[in-house]
């Protein structure tokens, strides 16, 4: 008698699929016992703080994954000035600081994957101990958060569209050329064949502006969690169209944190370049082989911050206006 399979090939398949969602299923509940846990023991030390300075660490470490107070909505919450609040919260660290309290926090170090920091229970953890050089590899995203990082990070990436770039990184340079493509499609300007031009630079309050092949002027505002102000967006067209009167305007607003209403950037004559279309060009980018240390910290900071929203909206959490 031949030898025969005891289960064909789709049989196996499928029970393969089902052992690993069993094993992500119990990770995942093991990771999210973990991190209950670890809510816990913060609330537990907070107790040991003056009411104001356990509520004013849970406004701007918020356990329940809901909106961060900054500090001069926090100082509107106590009816005090932003610069008070910076010293109360320095003082609440600092006792979290001593032995007697961080004694009890110290041990979840270890099970701190990198993506946790990124966390409110992690930022906190960074915050009372200090970033661990030797248990995570450094990005540079990490501890560059600010808009102005990401704006060095888009030009970056925009400069790597230029046409001499395609022989020093293939990988980056069409990444580049994708990242131009998608910014200028939101206009429905047509793509020029190759980038033989790009100026890139910050003009006066305009967050990135880019000169393209003497045609195009691509100017960007780049927001992480601000808003623009009344009356910012079209000033700065209004600056734009007057400079550079010969070239063809295409406003981008580049957003990366999480915003409610589109609209009054729609209607200034901006188009929206959101978080998950951004994410669409890394993940187009990583396909592609590209292999660098700023791009994959850049990347894996992004999808955190994805990842994060979601998990916010999922408990009735919505974005700011």
């Amino acid at each position: 008698m031949s030898e025969r399979n005891l289960f064909d090939e789709s049989e196996l398949d499928e029970r393969e699929r089902t052992a690993d969602g069993l094993c992500d299923e119990v990770h995942a509940g093991r990771a999210e016992a973990e991190e209950q846990t670890l809510k816990d023991k913060i609330e537990e030390v907070l107790k040991t703080l003056t009411y104001r300075e356990c509520e004013i660490i849970k406004l701007r470490y918020p356990l329940d994954g809901g909106y961060i107070f900054k500090l001069e909505e926090v100082g509107r919450v106590f009816k005090v000035p932003a610069t008070r609040v910076r010293q109360i919260l320095k003082k609440a660290i600092r006792k979290l600081q001593h032995p007697v309290r961080s004694r009890h926090l110290e041990g979840f170090l270890n099970t701190l994957a990198a993506e946790d920091l990124s966390t409110s229970e992690g930022r906190l953890l960074e915050k009372v101990f200090g970033v661990s050089a030797a248990r995570w590899p450094p990005s540079f995203f990490h501890f560059a958060t600010s808009e102005r990082c990401q704006d060095a990070f888009i030009s970056w990436l925009i400069a790597w569209g230029h046409r001499n770039h395609r022989a020093v990184n293939g990988p980056l340079h069409r990444t580049g050329v994708f990242l131009l493509g998608r910014l200028l499609d939101l206009h429905g300007v047509e793509p020029p064949a190759e980038y033989t031009d790009l100026k890139i630079r910050k003009y006066k309050r305009i967050d990135i502006l880019v000169e393209v092949n003497e045609d195009i002027v691509l100017l960007i505002e780049d927001k992480v969690e601000f808003s623009e102000q009344p009356g910012q967006l079209e000033g700065y067209l209004r600056i734009v169209r007057k400079d550079f009167k010969e070239l063809t305007p295409v406003p981008v607003y580049l957003k990366t944190g999480d915003q409610l209403d589109y609209s009054p950037i729609e209607n200034a004559g901006w188009k929206c370049f959101v978080r998950q279309q951004l994410l669409e060009v890394l993940e187009y980018g990583k396909q592609r082989g590209v292999e660098s240390d700023i791009f994959r910290d850049f990347h894996s900071r992004l999808r955190q911050m994805e990842t994060d929203a979601r998990r916010r909206q999922a408990r009735g959490f919505l974005p700011c206006r």
